[in-house]
């Protein structure tokens, strides 16, 4: 029953669209991951590294919720780790980015390999166009 009440408010929307590449953009890592998360689970979707951004969206509608899309920009990373303490214990191990304007942005990502993400968002950041 739950199965399928969780099937009709979450499925795959073919027609929402990921955000477009800039002129040059290169991608350099696709995943899954998710920008809240939760006791009751996470809004999962598409995860991208490019040459110039992490870019994150949902690809499915969660009605009656909006969906979820964002970006960083690589050249406003100023450095990469896992999170602390708190992360851990309200929602898990995170990619935690900390901005020059001196805000942190969280993701988490579904893959399972959360130390490999953080090493090439860093490694893409120091590198990073505009």
């Amino acid at each position: 029953m739950f199965t399928k009440i969780k099937a009709l408010l979450a499925k795959i929307d073919p027609t929402i669209p990921g955000p477009p590449l800039e002129e040059g953009e290169k991608i350099i890592r696709a995943g899954v991951g998710a920008k809240t998360k939760g006791m009751f689970g996470a809004r999962w979707g598409p995860l991208v590294l490019t040459n110039r951004r992490l870019l994150w969206y949902e690809n499915h509608s969660a009605w009656p919720l909006k969906t979820l899309s964002g970006e960083v920009r690589l050249a406003q990373v100023k450095s990469v780790d896992k999170g602390n303490f708190l992360n851990f214990i309200f929602g898990g191990m995170c990619i935690r980015m900390k901005l020059v304007n001196g805000r942190c942005e969280r993701l988490y990502e579904g893959d399972g390999q959360l130390d490999d993400w953080i090493h090439q968002i860093s490694r893409a950041a120091e590198v990073a166009e505009f």
